[in-house]
């Protein structure tokens, strides 16, 4: 776990974002002027303090499709939204395709229910989804809410509405996106070097350091003016939105104008 900086955030906190890695979930938390960090196997086995903040950020989809609802909004707002990067969203497969024993009937499962087949990327993460949407519907009993963020359309506020040039894992993305990330948060350098100092990449990606980060900052930048896509979301079978949160920062006003919502199936 990392420990205290100084110089540190300085908006409310604690505020706390959430990758999925190699070793299951690593976390960032920034507190004040500390931060800390981890890997944990469960988002259920975040940190106390964690779990009673008000959100936590997640890149994994939390609402997902079905029948009536066989397309996201969200995600065709933000592909159109981060441009170079449109390929970083997929979509993901449909509640009840989560049941499925293997790939083989997820697919026809699937296709019942939306007419599309879902790829095998969106099936191998049908674990995290499973739990994403176990703690999502846990949090409307008290709990602190999960909110489903992407790190890139995060990066193109903080960037002032500029997607990302470079793919996040060669040397040029990996530094740009710490040249925004320490605009807004200064130890984020340092934060970042900690971390990759206390993990083996065969636990935790750099990329993935990167992208709990920049969730966390989001976080506790607009913690009170957290902005979703789309601007009324579509809710899912169980009840739970179908949304991409970025923050409202001052100044920048991504457009959606020219970008239709998709008809709900009626």
């Amino acid at each position: 776990m990392g420990s205290a900086a100084e110089n540190g955030f300085p908006g409310p906190a604690p505020a706390y974002g959430v990758d999925g890695c190699p070793a299951g979930w690593f976390y960032v938390g920034l507190e004040g002027s500390a931060f800390q960090f981890g890997i944990v196997g469960a988002l259920f086995d975040l940190p106390r303090e964690g779990r009673n903040c008000a959100p936590i950020l997640v890149d994994i989809p939390i609402g997902l499709p079905s029948a009536r609802t066989p397309v996201r909004d969200c995600d065709r707002l933000c592909r159109r939204l981060i441009g170079p990067r449109s390929s970083s969203v997929f979509g993901p497969p449909a509640r009840a395709s989560l049941s499925a024993g293997d790939y083989r009937q997820a697919v026809v499962m699937n296709e019942e229910a939306t007419g599309k087949r879902i790829s095998r990327q969106a099936w191998n993460l049908a674990p995290r989804l499973r739990e994403a949407d176990a703690v999502a519907r846990a949090a409307r009993g008290g709990e602190a809410p999960i909110r489903e963020a992407h790190p890139e359309l995060c990066f193109t506020v903080l960037a002032g509405g500029r997607p990302m040039g470079h793919y996040k894992k060669t040397e040029r993305g990996h530094e740009e996106r710490l040249a925004v990330l320490a605009r807004h948060y200064r130890p984020a350098r340092e934060l970042v070097r900690r971390a990759l100092e206390s993990f083996p990449r065969s636990q935790v990606g750099r990329d993935d350091i990167v992208d709990a980060l920049v969730l966390a900052v989001s976080a506790g930048l607009c913690r009170s003016d957290l902005r979703t896509l789309p601007p009324l979301p579509q809710k899912d079978e169980a009840g739970l939105p179908m949304e991409i949160v970025y923050p409202g920062i001052e100044g920048v006003d991504i457009s959606l104008e020219g970008i239709a919502a998709t008809p709900v199936v009626s």
